[in-house]
């Protein structure tokens, strides 16, 4: 959106306004007069015609006739009404003041100008219309296209506002106000730091339920966010290249150098590699839901990315063009061109006309049962037309593969089968087998010659080896988000949040307490006590709580754990022999009133994006056995200050009480049985029990040998340390290990000769369950038991 430079209107003597015209349908030209210390007069607008959409056109679609409007008018904006009988546009004259809005519709799709405004919005009733005022800069305008009538004159606002539903949201300074109804109401106020003022711009989903901060440096993005519109809160993202919001809905483009992510309906994304695309991003479908990419060498061909696959959608001309819009119906698309000429072209079902698919599914399956490789056919044999993009993906996995170059949009027949099938000649790895029990099959649509096999072993084509492939210009699911995106796990929390004017306050039953900033966010880590995880973004968007995470400078992850500290170690003490490796920048400080240690520690998990990570952790002692370790990643956030002014409100106290054992010697013996002999097990009967002991200890006596972290080192706390614990040492038969969790390494199942399973006194909740091969764990003998 473009928004008024204040020069051009400095000095001003006579304003010069726009008379709104009346009766559209007759073709009346607008007139202008000149008005003194007066908002300019509205007259009427004369209804446009109620068109009659027709039932939405299943894709692929084609939208290659003759243009419906050949006119030489200039346009910018244009958007379809939700009935897809209307298109509001921008009518460009000379200068930006007499940029006009104007409608287009009716058999011909001529241009009906009605009144002096630019980038018009439609209501999702298609009842109202909303628009920048040219002659009063800063203020929106709301008409009713039916009655005619002005609705509302809004001033004071910026150039970024969309409707949600019939409410009407817009900026005014650094507050979002939603319109209904004659009311005008402040929804919330962004954060100071990414104010409008500070040079974010904002922008809005199609349907207003989204909305994104971009703050450019010389024209390039700098720094990206988004969020909801319900609370204001946005999370920084990496700086892409460009994005784009679809103008159904709420999914979200944005492209970065080597990939493209899709954020969905959900608060999840999805991401694909720009080597997976297959083309360039060109424009949206009809429904909002899918990416369109131009394919070359075609440039009529477009390919719907949804997340999950990609699939030919429309057939249209995009050369030449800075803007397609389908109408919602997919009847029509309006082209936008370069110069700025609009034009309108209607759309038809593509599929029984493709030219391209010659081949009937049975012709399909025929094809396969007559190969001499196919020995026999066993209970299932299927076919699916997808376009060649999607096998392309997985071109690598088949074992005989064409390489001739394939337009990505052409229909290709998979088949399927279980059975028996000769391995490919040219395949002969050590090992190989003579036949196969399944195969699958490539075969161009237009005449079935192979284009790609792969046989293998199982019973049948799981997942995107054919179960997961969508039929050629099948609509994805309504509501489901596409898999494979981040999304935060529902943990239970043990802290208490207040919210304050000023944020949140967070206290914690392991005796601290601090207040976090108003626009971030609190969660928890799974299974520790009294810990907690601020974010200055949201964790369901594109990252999680966990330490592994891409690093972005933008954002701040605070987590706080508490430690055990059975030696009553200093924290320098402590630190010295819990952190061995890879600190730096260690310091002494002071957080809560007490002594504390800072340093920064640097981890390596693995290739890009998580790789070596950075993180800056303070620790002090919180109680006589445990201590509060806090880290900030990455070190080098440039939100770290914020992070300093949250640790200067840390409060220390003391902790809860410990929790009550109500959970009997008895009780506590039968669940550890039942999980060791029962039907929850697995395991194959008979399992033979000769020994049996239970002992009542501490919660953080019990970590020494179980827990997140097993072995006799300090770790996260799953308990309060003073919390009762049943250990339970059953001894025995038990069976024998499981092999497939051995890790990548192959390894053989070993006995079990003891099983010990941790209860928690107070709830009954298992907490850990190590086991070995021997005939008893030392380290149970050597427990106290307070019972």
């Amino acid at each position: 959106m473009r928004s008024f430079a204040v020069a051009r209107f400095a000095g001003a003597i006579v304003v010069t306004v726009a008379v709104l015209g009346a009766a559209l349908m007759a073709g009346h030209e607008l007139t202008q007069r000149r008005a003194q210390q007066q908002d300019t007069d509205f007259q009427a607008f004369a209804p446009p015609p109620v068109g009659a959409a027709g039932a939405a056109l299943a894709v692929p679609v084609r939208c290659d006739g003759a243009a419906l409007n050949a006119g030489t008018e200039r346009f910018s904006d244009p958007t379809w009404s939700p009935d897809s009988t209307i298109i509001a546009a921008t009518h460009l004259g000379a200068d930006l003041s007499a940029s006009r809005i104007s409608l287009v519709y009716g058999a011909d799709w001529s241009a009906h100008d009605i009144g002096a405004g630019r980038v018009p919005r439609w209501s999702a009733s298609g009842e109202l219309l909303a628009f920048e005022a040219v002659d009063k800069p800063g203020s929106l305008r709301v008409v009713n296209v039916r009655s005619g009538q002005q609705i509302a004159n809004l001033a004071t606002t910026s150039s970024a506002y969309a409707w949600q539903g019939d409410t009407l949201l817009f900026w005014r300074g650094s507050g979002l106000h939603a319109w209904h109804g004659g009311s005008d109401d402040l929804r919330f106020e962004i954060a100071p730091e990414y104010a409008p003022s500070r040079g974010y711009a904002p922008s809005f989903s199609g349907d207003g339920s989204r909305f994104a901060l971009i703050r450019r440096d010389n024209g390039q993005i700098a720094q990206f966010l988004f969020g909801e519109t319900e609370d204001g809160r946005v999370s920084p993202q990496d700086t892409p290249l460009s994005y784009s919001w679809a103008p159904i809905g709420r999914r979200l483009l944005v492209q970065y150098a080597d990939r493209a992510l899709l954020f969905s309906e959900a608060k999840q994304s999805a991401t694909i590699a720009n080597t997976e695309i297959g083309g360039t991003f060109v424009a949206w479908s009809s429904d909002g839901r899918r990416v369109l990419l131009g394919t070359p060498p075609s440039t009529t061909a477009l390919l719907g990315w949804d997340g999950r696959r990609l699939d030919p959608v429309a057939n249209a001309d995009s050369a030449g063009t800075k803007a397609l819009l389908f109408s919602a119906d997919a009847r029509k698309l309006a082209t936008l061109e370069t110069a700025g000429t609009l034009r309108i072209r209607e759309c038809g079902p593509a599929l029984a006309n493709d030219p391209r698919i010659r081949m009937t599914r049975d012709r399909a399956i025929a094809l396969v049962r007559q190969r001499p490789d196919v020995v026999s056919v066993g209970w299932k044999i299927e076919a699916k037309l997808v376009a060649w993009a999607e096998i392309k993906r997985n071109l690598s996995r088949f074992q005989n593969a064409t390489t001739a170059t394939i337009e990505p949009s052409t229909p290709v027949w998979v088949v399927g089968l279980s059975g028996e099938v000769r391995r490919p000649p040219s395949w002969n790895p050590p090992g190989a087998q003579p036949t196969y029990p399944l195969g699958l099959f490539i075969l161009d649509a237009a005449d079935g010659h192979e284009l790609a096999m792969m046989v293998t072993s199982g019973t049948w084509w799981i997942g995107d080896g054919f179960d997961d492939l969508n039929e050629y210009g099948a609509l994805p699911p309504a509501a489901t988000p596409p898999p494979g995106a981040f999304s935060k796990p529902v943990n239970p929390v043990d802290y208490i949040a207040t919210t304050t004017p000023a944020g949140v306050q967070v206290d914690s039953p392991a005796g601290w307490s601090l207040d976090a900033p108003k626009h971030w966010w609190l969660s928890s880590t799974y299974g520790r006590y009294g810990g907690a995880v601020i974010t200055n973004f949201d964790p369901d968007y594109g990252s999680t709580t966990s330490v592994i995470t891409a690093t972005t400078r933008d954002r701040v992850r605070l987590t706080l754990e508490t430690w055990s500290n059975e030696g009553r170690r200093s924290p320098e003490a402590w630190v010295d022999d819990i952190y061995k490796t890879s600190v730096g920048q260690r310091a002494g400080a002071t957080i809560g009133g007490r002594p504390a240690q800072t340093f920064t520690q640097t981890q390596n998990f693995g290739p890009p994006p998580n790789g070596v990570q950075t993180s800056r952790i303070w620790v002090v002692s919180t109680g006589p056995v445990t201590m509060l370790v806090i880290s900030a990643f990455p070190a080098d956030s440039n939100k770290l200050a914020d992070v300093e002014r949250v640790l200067g409100s840390l409060r220390l106290s003391a902790a809860a009480s410990p929790a009550s054992a109500t959970i009997a010697k008895a009780d506590a013996i039968r669940i550890a049985m039942e999980n060791t002999t029962g039907s929850k097990t697995g395991k194959p009967l008979p399992v033979r029990v000769d020994r049996v002991e239970a002992k009542l200890v501490r919660s953080v006596e019990a970590a020494q040998f179980t827990g997140n972290f097993q072995g006799p080192f300090a770790a996260p706390l799953m308990a309060a340390p003073d919390d009762p614990v049943w250990v339970v040492t059953i001894a025995g038969d038990l069976g024998m290990t499981n092999p497939t969790r051995c890790g990548l390494m192959a390894c053989q199942p070993q006995p079990i000769r003891w099983s010990t399973w941790v209860v928690d006194a107070h709830t009954g909740q298992l907490r850990g369950n190590p086991s070995g091969p021997n005939d008893w764990p030392a380290f149970f003998d050597a427990l106290p038991d307070r019972s």
